[in-house]
């Protein structure tokens, strides 16, 4: 029929081993975009748009030049904007884990003891057909 696509075994390949890595790249998107909008809003509140756009493009370089009450403003809406992360991310896992409480438990079918081969010796009546019906072979 032609050669293998290596190129398609090495996509599915790669695929199944980047799940993790996928999961993580979502959970990391919905994190940042849940903690940027929590900072910025918190921010909008209190400060200027301008001193707010400098913080977000760079909080260390606007932090050094700002008086303690614009640092106490800052560090609040940074710490506003993780406990957001951590409320979502631990509301989520909590729920995670109580549907994990609904899975069924798989159980895995055992063969019937019939069915099991067992070594018996043959009767020496010469037919293999009965030889094999006792020993749970199919024909």
């Amino acid at each position: 029929m032609g050669k293998p696509d290596h190129a398609f075994s090495y996509f599915l390949y790669d695929w199944n081993m980047s799940d993790p890595a996928l999961g993580g790249a979502f959970g990391l998107a919905i994190a940042n975009a849940l903690f940027n909008n929590r900072v910025s809003s918190s921010l909008l509140n209190t400060l200027s748009v301008q001193d707010t756009a400098r913080v977000t493009r760079s909080a260390i370089t606007f932090l050094d030049g700002a008086d303690d009450a614009t640092r106490t403003i800052v560090v609040d809406a940074y710490a506003h904007g993780l406990r957001s992360c951590f409320i979502l991310f631990t509301a989520g896992s909590g729920a995670c884990f109580v549907l994990s409480l609904f899975i069924k438990e798989v159980k895995f079918r055992k063969d019937p003891p019939g069915l099991v081969r067992q070594a018996t010796s043959t009767t020496g009546s010469g037919n293999s057909r009965e030889g094999q019906m006792e020993t749970g072979e199919k024909a």
